[in-house]
């Protein structure tokens, strides 16, 4: 599928860091959560006509994880957010 975003949207994909797994130093419930993170690490797939210049394609960036929009089109998973909720530019 060719998905284009239009309206300032970065399609995105939130990238997964390996986690460490370490020995529990205190005793939870066993159906306890860590609560989720403010901000993901995210690579950029597409990028809106209209969105500033800065923004490319495989960047990694840093965006406000309640605003990424998950949506479905053909079967697919499409990720999108706004441009200015993204906090931050990663280099690497």
């Amino acid at each position: 599928m060719n998905f284009k975003p239009v309206n300032r949207h970065l399609q995105v994909e939130v990238v997964v860091l390996p986690q460490e797994k370490s020995a529990p130093k205190v005793l939870l419930p066993e159906d306890y959560r860590t609560p989720d993170e403010q901000y993901k690490l995210c690579r950029i797939v597409a990028v809106s006509d209209d969105c500033a210049t800065h923004f490319k394609e495989k960047s990694l960036v840093v965006v406000n994880m309640p605003m990424i929009e998950k949506i479905k089109v053909l079967d697919a998973a499409v990720c999108l957010v706004l441009e200015n909720h993204v906090v931050g530019i990663v280099h690497e």
